[in-house]
């Protein structure tokens, strides 16, 4: 609507016509508006003046009473009642006057015969009022009016207002019959004047509706036109490339901003009515065109004749690494449209897709001779289960023919012709298509082993396509598979031997420590000469050694039968609710003799609220004597043994032994961990042991389901750390007696380290 409205305002043509069609009816209809309130109101006027007149005559009949009165008694109050009625007609005289001076310029005959009578009346009323009025103001009827000078001024005046008031009626009497005919022809004159401007009126409407039709006509046109240029204008703007039109003389009509924005030759020289030529030459001057170094004027011919023939596309190569592409196509009327399209980006992908094509090609060519040369079979089958492709050695592991490696061919197809080779009867030939379709249709990594009849054994690994399909790698096993089958067995017959050797060592516990238990004990009364004197004093020291190798090898045998034990699966947990300190204080009872013997420090550093552990009493303390003992045994005199207690974040409880001792480097820590495992393993070691408290330590912490780590490092000593699950551990502290301390081995207590 606004851009109407702008377009109507900007058409003089249609705003005249609108102007003149207005123009015309008001003054017309002003007209007969005119003439019918003046046949309106003429006749209203004509009386109204006529009732002036009439009123005039009654004042001076009044002024005349006046004077006779004042004439026949003569005093004051009869010469101001004289005086108010002067007044009276004097200023019905004035309105009359004023009236007949506004309507004397014409305004038709009747007005004019009004105007007439008015002024004569003025002729006869003016001088006698103008006398009367003298009188008064000079006195004549002055203090005495009774006087006969004022009685014959009164009576004169007396006769002149009779002749006045006569000479009045005459003239009334005279302009009432002329006002009348006057009066008559004025009505019949605007009455057909009135009529006359009917046929007028309709010509100046039929006229001035042709014209204003033919006015709004040519103007919609050329708001149509304007509004068409203008949706051209926008849908040139609109295409994403550069858009230029030329007419038939190649002067541009029109362009896009995109073709500005791409023109080399700069943006200002793209204006209405440019040549094609200069363009032309100003881009090749420029140095913006690559094509144009060194001959701009070759280049400018080669582009000219590509433009009056035009055929397909041109590219133009541009120094800042653009190619803009070119398409020209001529108009019916000579004239020619230009499309330009910076190509660079799909130029450079273009570039690069060949790239990515040729490395593709050679990765193709290199994948196809990895997969030939594979020593397992590979097969890809789409969703319907029909081969995509397959290399050499899936076809040989089947001893399938190679029209069956064709992509297409059905896995039904291919598992038939493969039972057929492997001689499978019926029965087993759809078994096994069965179950490899259902392999194939499976959405989960799947592995299985497919046993021919011929003894081959096929490991299948099924692998589903994201988008459908599977992909599967075939692998002869038969070799390993063989193999496998003799270690199985060799590995059975060695676990046979073992828990055979285990039971053997357990059930012969009670006659291995019998005679050890008898040895120990008579050497032991030998040699504390229970019985008298032992002489000579060798026997004495022969007694003793007999007694500690005794004891030495009842700890190995227990040892070993206990480690046997846990082996062949006959250590039973028996489990408890036990306080770890008095747990702890029990086992340190045990080693403070060789503690003291040794001169090594043990310190007790457990908190005093350690809650309760439910766990095999014996096998606890076992687990802390073998630890302290080996602690003891690898620390040097002077040297400190630590026992530590502490439930971590995750309820876990946790025993650490720590030593100052010798220490071990990882490989010796990995033989320590080992059943009879020693880390001097020379004839005149120093330390003496089986090997085994670590390992069966280890293997009573695991009965429990718990761990046992060791840290150590070289020359500063080892921390050992068992640890029972949250499981076994119960909250709140454990309730027990206290501990009594140990004084002779200088154990500490409280959280010390």
């Amino acid at each position: 609507m606004k851009s109407l409205l702008h377009a109507a305002l900007s058409r003089p043509v249609v705003l005249l016509a609108g102007i003149v069609m207005a123009g015309s009816l008001a003054f017309l209809l002003y007209v007969a508006v005119g003439v019918r309130e003046l046949s309106e109101d003429l006749p209203l006027e004509v009386l109204e003046r006529q009732r002036a007149l009439h009123l005039t005559l009654d004042d001076v009949n009044g002024l005349h009473r006046a004077i006779h009165l004042a004439s026949d008694d003569p005093n004051p109050a009869a010469l101001e009642t004289l005086g108010l009625e002067l007044a009276r007609v004097r200023a019905r005289l004035e309105s009359i006057s004023e009236t007949a001076q506004r309507t004397s310029a014409g305004q038709g005959a009747a007005r004019q015969a009004m105007a007439g009578a008015s002024q004569a009346l003025h002729a006869v009323l003016s001088p006698v009022l103008d006398d009367l009025g003298r009188s008064l103001e000079s006195g004549a009827l002055g203090p005495a009016p009774e006087s006969p000078e004022s009685l014959r001024v009164l009576r004169a005046l007396e006769v002149r207002t009779l002749a006045a008031s006569t000479s009045i009626q005459t003239l009334l009497a005279r302009a009432h019959g002329e006002l009348s005919a006057s009066l008559e022809r004025e009505l019949a004159n605007m009455e057909r004047f009135r009529r006359s401007l009917l046929p007028i009126m309709l010509q100046i409407l039929l006229v001035g509706g042709l014209f204003t039709y033919y006015a709004v006509r040519a103007h919609k046109l050329s708001v149509a036109n304007e509004l068409g240029r203008q949706r051209l204008r926008d849908a040139i703007e609109a295409i994403p490339l550069g858009f230029a039109i030329y007419d038939r003389d190649a002067r541009l009509v029109a362009c896009n901003e995109r073709q500005r924005s791409l023109y080399p030759g700069g943006r200002q020289h793209m204006v209405e009515g440019a040549v094609f030529y200069d363009l032309v030459r100003m881009a090749a001057l420029s140095g913006a065109v690559r094509d144009a170094d060194g001959d701009p004027g070759a280049w400018i011919e080669r582009r000219l004749e590509l433009s009056r023939d035009p055929s397909g596309s041109i590219e133009i190569a541009l120094q800042d690494g653009r190619i803009m592409e070119v398409i020209e196509r001529r108009t019916a009327d000579g004239g020619s449209v230009t499309v330009i399209n910076d190509v660079s980006a799909a130029r450079a992908r273009e570039a690069e897709l060949l790239k990515i094509g040729g490395e593709l090609r050679q990765k193709n060519l290199i994948l196809d001779v990895a997969m030939e040369n594979m020593v397992v079979g590979l097969a890809m089958f789409d969703a319907d289960t029909r081969l995509i492709m397959c290399n050499r050695r899936y076809l040989e592991l089947y001893k399938l023919p190679a029209e069956l490696g064709r992509p297409g061919t059905s896995m039904y197809d291919i598992m038939l012709a493969s039972s057929r080779v492997e001689g499978l009867s019926e029965g087993d030939t759809k078994s096994a298509i069965e179950h490899r379709l259902n392999m194939a249709a499976s959405e989960k990594d799947l592995e299985d082993l497919e046993r021919l009849p011929g003894g081959r054994v096929i490991r299948r690994i099924h692998r589903p396509l994201p988008g459908g399909g599977s992909v599967a790698v075939y692998e002869d096993i038969t070799a390993r598979a063989h193999a496998e089958r003799a270690l199985r067995a060799a590995k059975e017959e060695a676990e046979m031997a073992n828990r055979s050797k285990s039971e053997f060592l357990a059930n012969v516990s009670h006659e291995l420590r019998t005679p050890l238990n008898a040895i120990i004990g008579f050497s032991e009364i030998i040699k504390a000469e229970l019985f008298g004197p032992v002489t000579p004093d060798q026997y004495r020291v022969y007694a003793s050694d007999i007694h500690d190798s005794g004891r030495h090898l009842l700890s190995l045998i227990n040892d070993i039968l206990d480690l046997s034990k846990v082996e062949a699966g006959k250590f039973e947990v028996a489990d408890a609710e036990i306080d770890p300190r008095e747990v702890v204080a029990a086992s340190l009872r045990l080693v403070r003799e060789r503690a003291r013997e040794r001169r090594v420090q043990v310190v007790n550093a457990l908190p005093p609220d350690l809650p309760a552990l439910v766990a095999d009493p014996r096998a606890v303390k076992q687990i802390l004597i073998n630890l302290l003992s080996n602690a003891l045994k690898f620390t040097e005199e002077s040297g400190c043994v630590t026992v530590e207690a502490a439930v971590q974040d995750d309820g876990a409880l946790e025993f650490r032994v720590g030593d100052t001792g010798i220490g071990m480097d990882p490989r010796e820590l990995n033989i320590a961990l080992a059943p009879f495992g020693q880390v001097d393993s020379a004839l005149n070691r120093r330390y003496e042991g089986s090997g085994l408290g670590l390992p069966l330590s280890k293997r009573l912490a695991e009965l429990h389901g718990g761990t046992l780590e060791v840290s150590s490092e070289k020359g500063v000593g080892t921390c050992v750390t068992v640890r029972f699950p949250a499981g076994r551990v119960r909250s709140g502290p454990a309730h027990g007696p206290e501990p009594e301390p140990e004084p002779e081995t200088r154990l500490a207590e409280g959280g010390g380290g």
